[in-house]
């Protein structure tokens, strides 16, 4: 389903958007949402912001077979075997098998606000990597810009030691 699609079908129902990058501190966001989303009723969107950045080239696994095969088709497989990750680890959460996905390409900051804005959701939820020191005064993370940016609530999730639970 297209992002337009998506947003047509979900705008203004107060839906829970999870930014999510494919990480354990994604696996934690993911199942922290979708506990919240259930108690309030709303669906979940998994996001993906489909770049590639200059300081790790090769994030996204390139398909043997074919190597040409454009980065959204292998974001989009990497999405559904991260959700299938979630779904086979978690059986019992409550709502981890509803889970709509969405991917954009783009600046991931930017890109996240703007569906943001155009989705309109009740949350914003994203993974931290926890990342501290001075590199990060300079530079900021990605969860600190939209978090300085958004105009939805924003909450952080922190990786707790053990992310699945097969109960």
């Amino acid at each position: 389903m297209s992002f337009a699609e998506t947003a047509n079908e979900l705008a203004g129902k107060n839906a829970v958007v999870v930014a999510v990058d494919f990480s354990l501190h994604s696996e934690a966001a993911v199942i922290w949402a979708s506990n919240y989303a259930h108690l309030m009723k709303v669906p979940i969107i998994a996001l993906h912001i489909v770049h590639e950045p200059a300081e790790m080239p090769g994030f996204y696994t390139r398909d043997e077979e074919d190597p040409l095969r454009p980065l959204a088709e292998v974001a989009e497989t990497m999405m559904n075997e991260f959700l299938e990750h979630l779904r086979t680890n978690n059986p019992k959460k409550p709502g981890i098998d509803k889970i709509r996905t969405l991917l954009i390409k783009g600046l991931p900051v930017d890109r996240i606000l703007e569906a943001c804005d155009i989705l309109q959701p009740s949350l914003l939820v994203m993974g931290s990597h926890g990342l501290t020191g001075l590199s990060n005064l300079l530079i900021g993370t990605n969860a600190e810009q939209v978090i300085q940016r958004s105009k939805v609530p924003v909450t952080i999730v922190k990786m707790p030691e053990r992310v699945s639970d097969s109960g």
